[in-house]
């Protein structure tokens, strides 16, 4: 778990502190090879990079089912956070996302 990554307040403990800490971790990497893209991450892995968030999402379902996972799209500022799984769906974060 990466721990020493600092989460936005109320995230620290949340269900997806660790997919966020794993995005965060790498996200300077992922800025210099895959900028705009939507990053799939369950746990401590990111799972795969997508064009679309609708790709990420479906491909979230079919791997991982009814378990929640993240959806993120790379970038610089972190405007939206988008939470696939059982009981959340497109939850936003801060400013709205005009780029989807």
């Amino acid at each position: 778990m990466n721990t020493a990554v600092a989460l936005p307040r109320g995230w620290e403990t949340g269900p997806l502190a660790e997919e966020l800490r794993t995005y965060l971790a790498q996200r300077e990497n992922l800025l210099q090879q895959f900028p705009g893209k939507f990053a799939l991450v369950k746990g401590n892995k990111i799972v795969g990079l997508y064009d679309r968030k609708e790709e990420a999402y479906n491909t979230g379902y079919e791997q991982f089912h009814r378990a929640a996972f993240l959806v993120k799209q790379v970038q610089e500022q972190d405007k939206t956070f988008y939470i696939g799984g059982s009981a959340v769906m497109g939850l936003d974060i801060g400013a709205d996302d005009d780029s989807s």
